[in-house]
């Protein structure tokens, strides 16, 4: 039985701790902006060596975006769940904090099990053989 990934509020304060999130693409291409294009900001709540605190100021990000283009629920077969993929690709291929996202995402699959969608511009079967490639 595949463990249960945590739920969005639980990847977003896990996110929040990210600093190289800062530069990674896929999320400032959904920071949500004021109508003078300054970013929206806010401070979550984060546990961090046992201790809860505010985070730094981090933007708002529409999740609900980046989850329909990262994370499409189809069969991989269906043409609107292969063009987002493919549109997560090239992201993540522009993306300077690749490798950051791909530590990331291995350290995420080892402590709570398999991660779906794009990471790193990779599927998950994909970061599979290259853990395999690697072993």
């Amino acid at each position: 039985m595949m463990p249960q990934a945590p739920p969005l509020v639980a990847l977003v304060r896990l996110l929040a701790r990210q600093e190289w999130l800062d530069d990674a693409l896929c999320a400032n291409l959904a920071v949500i902006r004021m109508p003078d294009g300054t970013p929206v900001r806010r401070r979550v709540r984060v546990r961090v060596d046992g201790e809860e605190r505010w985070s730094r100021p981090i933007p708002v990000v529409d999740w609900a975006w980046v989850d329909r283009l990262f994370h499409p629920t189809d069969s991989g077969t269906h043409p609107a769940g292969a063009a987002a993929r493919a549109a997560a690709k090239r992201i993540c291929a522009r993306c300077p904090v690749r490798e950051e996202c791909l530590r990331y995402v291995e350290q995420l699959e080892a402590e709570i099990g398999p991660q779906d969608g794009i990471w790193a511009g990779l599927t998950p079967e994909e970061r599979q053989a290259v853990r395999e490639e690697i072993a």
